[in-house]
């Protein structure tokens, strides 16, 4: 005789002894009738039927509403109790109490805290907090970190406004003149940042239309980077973020026209000013001014390889925006380190 014959063997004369003496029969004492656990596929001879560490009749009955017979039933990669059984992790419901306390995960949402990463996998995987989008409260949630290869969990770390790789030709707009200086004035006799660097960059002419809304705002929350790319293999060797009002950047609004960023300060990578300004096609303008051992260059940042086109893209990941130079190798007018004194970089486009 089968398992489940012999269980419905049994059951049939639980259910006509329980019928005699008026109270229904619960054999393993899980909360649930062995009448019911019929209906629902768990076992009546075992409180636990898949292990998780909640009896039945608490997921079923319990404010979670788990399944009984589903050890994980969000599919989160975390168990439904706090038992550890081959596919999941214990456990969203850490007491085992059949209620979801404020510590506890939820074990009817894969996502807890709606930041794209299941609760299994910020656990197991990047040691995240699967209640708290913002682990690190760093300004990114935790997936943007994940998807951009920063650590989710060190606010020192965050993501890259620059991609690695410069945006396609063509992607960005363009303007009919530009220039850029780049200068690394030793300190000591020695490259990298120092009191006298300075970085200045200029995107002259926009060849199409631009009005403010082109630049999204500063303003409120649209943030700006500055990237630079070497010639040779394209890789990124200098980046600069001005942050939008709401992170702290001191921005405001040029009438209708554009945005200006002022920080005489330059705590922000030695950024002094910002300037986005529109106008009709020839008229539209850019600049970005840095100075002082805020600019983040390091000992290797010159000379530029100019084996190709120098590419600078101003970009705002609020709408996608970009504003190109590409600085061709015949364009460069010095790149150059002397020993002990300085490293410069000049370029004009036009």
């Amino acid at each position: 005789m089968n398992r489940t014959a012999l269980l419905a063997g049994v059951l049939c004369i639980g259910l006509v002894s329980a019928t005699a003496s008026g109270q229904p029969v619960d054999s393993d004492l899980d909360g649930l009738t062995d009448a019911d656990e019929l209906v629902l596929g768990t076992d009546p001879f075992d409180d636990d039927t898949d292990d998780d560490g909640l009896q039945d009749g608490l997921e079923v009955n319990g404010s979670t509403g788990t399944d009984p017979l589903d050890p994980d039933t969000d599919g989160d990669g975390l168990c439904d109790g706090p038992n550890t059984v081959p596919g999941c992790t214990g456990g969203e419901d850490q007491d085992g109490d059949g209620v979801r306390a404020p510590w506890e995960t939820d074990p009817l949402d894969d996502d807890t805290d709606s930041d794209g990463l299941r609760d299994g996998d910020e656990v197991e995987v990047h040691g995240t907090d699967p209640l708290d989008p913002d682990s690190d409260d760093d300004g990114f949630t935790d997936l943007e970190e994940v998807l951009a290869g920063s650590d989710p969990n060190d606010d020192s770390s965050t993501p890259s406004a620059c991609p690695a790789s410069a945006e396609a030709p063509g992607v960005c707009a363009q303007a009919a003149k530009s220039i850029l200086l780049i200068k690394d004035k030793h300190d000591q006799g020695l490259p990298g940042a120092s009191a006298k660097d300075k970085l200045i960059w200029k995107w002259l002419k926009g060849v199409e239309l631009a009005d403010q809304d082109d630049f999204a705002d500063p303003t409120i929350d649209a943030e700006y980077a500055l990237c630079v790319y070497d010639g040779g293999s394209a890789a990124l060797v200098l980046e600069m973020q001005a942050p939008s009002a709401g992170s702290g950047g001191t921005w405001k609004a040029l009438g209708t026209k554009g945005y200006a960023y002022i920080d005489t300060a330059k705590n922000n990578d030695g950024i002094l000013k910002v300037l986005l300004k529109g106008g009709d096609a020839g008229k539209p303008k850019a600049l970005v001014i840095a100075k002082d051992a805020n600019l983040p260059l390091a000992p290797d940042s010159l000379p530029l390889d100019t084996g190709g086109d120098v590419l600078v893209q101003l970009r705002n990941e609020s709408n996608g925006g970009c504003w190109e130079s590409a600085f061709a190798p015949g364009q460069v007018r010095r790149n150059e380190v002397t020993a002990g004194k300085q490293g410069i970089f000049q370029a004009i486009s036009q």
